[in-house]
């Protein structure tokens, strides 16, 4: 969260709200990775450790948009130029053609799978 006012006050404002349904941009775009971090590695953040990989895995995200996002290293543009003087490439999963995938050694789209509504009412 970027704000304190949401950290102390979110949960009565979105109360008024009577949704279970919520989401931010942590949500839509670190929690996925956080989570395939997890069952990757075992803890939610050691993929951070690895600062000189042979191969970079890109599903869903924009690290040429977002210079690194989740990986928090600065300027990914040279990360990836320094992956390929070592001989390492970068492939993306991504049912889109974005940036990062234009400058990927490979793009596998994916076809995601049917929308499913959880509550009854929507």
């Amino acid at each position: 969260m970027h704000n304190y006012g949401t950290l102390t006050h979110g949960q009565n404002f979105l109360g008024h709200f009577k949704t279970k349904n919520r989401f931010s941009a942590t949500s839509v775009d670190q929690l996925p990775h956080q989570l395939v971090a997890m069952w990757m590695y075992g803890t939610s953040f050691s993929c951070h450790r690895r600062h000189r990989p042979h191969e970079l895995l890109s599903a869903r995200r924009q690290p040429m948009a977002s210079n690194g996002s989740l990986m928090t290293v600065p300027d990914f543009r040279a990360r990836l130029k320094a992956l390929h003087t070592r001989g390492g490439r970068m492939i993306v999963l991504d049912p889109r053609r974005t940036e990062t995938a234009e400058v990927a050694d490979e793009h596998l789209f994916i076809r995601p799978a049917p929308t499913r509504r959880f509550c009854s009412g929507c």
